[in-house]
């Protein structure tokens, strides 16, 4: 295979990492760069370096074309979004990015909401892009619920995204946010406010063919435990393993994730007149209770999870960049070394906000391997911090516990009026991540019922014992001295009397539905309930509403109690148990969701069966908690009911 010929555009520490993966390369024919500032450590390793416009496309193009570059690889966005790709591929250079066109899927939020909506891309949040504050409140108050973010529909090197309870403690703070974007002649985009932990996904794409890279967690807050303002990313790590899951992720997560950025290289060439992406598609995602939602995407690589991924890479960067810019890429010519790593980022004190500059730096303790200049610059003959992230520091290992200690040995080296996040990819944080994304993804029971409820205790210490992540948030019973309302109190659950006689039962099962939201429940759960319930609350909980029927339905349905058992008995069933059914309009109607059975002997008694089905009933209610946690839905329901909450 030929040698060619490489040029880096953008002087970060991404830039670093890229240059230092193309120097490795058997087919470098030679390397240069063009950047804003001079990275010394940029500039040591290339044949050329240009101090200059990184976002002007007639003038990367004819630094390019004067040093005869086969390939260009473009780091940061603004020069994608300056159109430099545009300009490079009309003097016939390849080129790893997108064009002007397709950045927009990074450099417009609205855009790229608009292209997923229009073009159905998974992982959608709500959301609608405002010009002025005119129906913004009663969107956030109304369709959001109170729980939103707003961002700036613009490039704002990620600091131009506030949320709703973290950055914006009020709706008015959010109408002041939005007036300052617009006071920039830019729109504020309103989103849904998703749950969960956050990781990003990036792939390969030559327009048509992704190849994917393991799964990385940022860390944007500029504070120990995940604090302070926001940042373009303290540090990051990956964990070890072929696909690399992230500790609170499931492989159905990652599937979801790579299945998304699929569909937004779809959708983005068939939108742009078959003109398909080419670079790297990040995908910034999050694991929430309903399964992956997608945060936006960007149109390059990550900063600071370039370096994570570009430690690991195992395949030769150059015939990478030559498949994106052919159309021949495969899966296959991605490999990764199944270790894990972390990258953590020395910044200027003040940052993000008030950022010191122009301060010296000593980085001569670090291991070089290791150390990724940012934004710096040589100044008399010394290095120092341009006011943005300094410096970072990236450690492999077999384990993350392992790469994270090799990382912050290292990169407490650095002396000067730097802080770093020490924090970032230890033990205690990744098991926060963990215990958090167990809390988000419990499943949320509520329990109606009239009588003893007898199976609610082996659902209370099934959670207890961490058979199942669920969390019964709620007890409502129409009979004020039920043992079930005092078996909630007891175990300091929420426990709601309802008064059902003498009421009309819409309004009655009205009350109760209202209760059971006000504590945000995914599934209702029928124990022991004594009455019938309505059209319209079997309608309120589709899908997410069940009983258990103490037979093996459809048999004996209509009955109750030791009729049930009688009737089995004189029908001649070698087997009885329980059902637990979907509840619609009609009585013991629904869907099976699970059945549990027991043997009927010779000389069985209503009494004996009885003991032995309610036995069951408890297992039975457990599986289908446990079947909604897995799945996200419970089967048997009406149609459309059998998707992900």
């Amino acid at each position: 295979m030929s040698s060619l010929r490489v040029c880096v555009v953008g002087g970060g520490a991404r830039e670093l990492a890229i240059a230092r993966a193309v120097k490795r390369s058997s087919r470098c024919g030679g390397l240069i760069c063009m950047a804003p500032a001079k990275n010394p450590a940029i500039a040591e390793i290339c044949d050329d370096y240009k101090v200059g416009d990184a976002n002007s496309p007639e003038g990367v193009a004819a630094y390019c074309t004067e040093h005869k570059v086969d390939l260009a690889f473009i780091g940061p966005e603004a020069p994608l979004a300056a159109g430099v790709v545009d300009a490079l591929e009309a003097a016939g250079i390849g080129a790893v990015g997108p064009t002007a066109a397709l950045t927009k899927v990074e450099s417009s939020k609205e855009y790229c909401r608009g292209v997923m909506r229009d073009r159905m891309v998974p992982g959608i949040p709500k959301y609608k892009a405002y010009r002025s504050t005119e129906g913004l409140k009663e969107y956030i108050e109304g369709d959001l619920g109170g729980e939103y973010v707003v961002k700036a529909d613009g490039l704002c090197g990620g600091k131009g995204v506030k949320v709703s309870g973290e950055h914006l403690k009020s709706v008015e703070e959010a109408m002041t946010f939005c007036e300052e974007i617009f006071a920039k002649g830019e729109a504020a985009v309103l989103e849904e406010k998703f749950v969960g932990e956050e990781f990003s996904l990036m792939s390969w794409c030559d327009g048509d063919t992704l190849a994917h890279m393991p799964p990385v967690q940022d860390h944007k807050r500029a504070w120990v435990g995940d604090t302070g303002p926001n940042t373009g990313g303290m540090g990051s790590y990956t964990c070890p393993g072929k696909d690399g899951l992230l500790p609170f992720m499931t492989q159905k997560d990652l599937e979801a994730a790579q299945g998304i950025n699929v569909a937004m290289a779809k959708a983005l060439k068939d939108e742009n007149g078959g003109k398909g992406f080419k670079g790297v598609l990040y995908g910034a995602y999050i694991c929430t209770k309903r399964g992956v939602g997608c945060i936006e995407f960007n149109a390059r690589f990550g900063d600071p999870e370039s370096l994570n991924l570009l430690a690991l890479l195992k395949s030769d960067i150059v015939t990478l960049m030559e498949g994106v810019c052919k159309g021949t890429l495969t899966q296959e010519m991605v490999q990764m070394a199944p270790l894990a790593s972390v990258v953590k980022y020395a910044v200027p004190f003040g940052y993000p906000d008030n950022p010191q500059k122009n301060a010296e730096i000593d980085v001569s303790a670090v291991d070089p391997e290791s150390l990724f200049l940012a934004s710096v610059d040589v100044v008399e003959g010394k290095l120092v911090e341009l006011g943005s992230r300094t410096a970072a520091v990236v450690k492999t290992g077999k384990t993350v516990a392992a790469a994270e200690a090799a990382c912050e040995e290292e990169i407490r080296k650095i002396t000067g009026p730097v802080f770093h996040r020490p924090d970032i990819g230890t033990s205690a944080v990744l098991d926060k991540r963990v215990s958090h994304m167990q809390q988000v993804r419990k499943v949320r029971v509520g329990i109606v019922g009239s009588t003893r409820g007898s199976s609610l205790q082996p659902i209370l210490y099934a959670i207890r014992d961490g058979k199942i992540n669920a969390e019964i948030c709620c007890v409502v019973g129409n009979v004020a001295s039920s043992y079930i309302l005092q078996r909630a109190r007891v175990n300091n659950i929420p426990a709601i009397h309802i008064p059902g006689k003498g009421r009309v039962r819409e309004e009655f099962d009205n009350d109760v539905t209202q209760a059971l939201r006000s504590y945000k429940v995914d599934i209702v759960l029928l124990v022991g309930f004594m009455r019938i319930v309505s059209g319209e609350f079997c309608r309120s909980w589709p899908g997410r509403l069940i009983n258990v029927h103490p037979s093996l339905l459809p048999l004996h349905a209509g009955l109750m109690d030791l009729a049930v058992h009688q009737s089995v008995i004189d029908a001649g069933d070698k087997e009885s148990g329980c059902t637990v059914h979907q509840v619609i309009e009609e009585v013991d109607g629904g869907g099976t969701v699970v059945q549990l059975k027991v043997p009927v002997t010779k000389d069985e008694t209503a009494e004996t069966l009885k003991a032995k089905v309610q036995k069951l009933e408890g297992a039975a209610l457990i599986e289908a908690i446990a079947m909604y946690d897995r799945d996200g839905f419970l089967p048997g329901g009406p149609p459309g009911s059998d998707c992900p909450q």
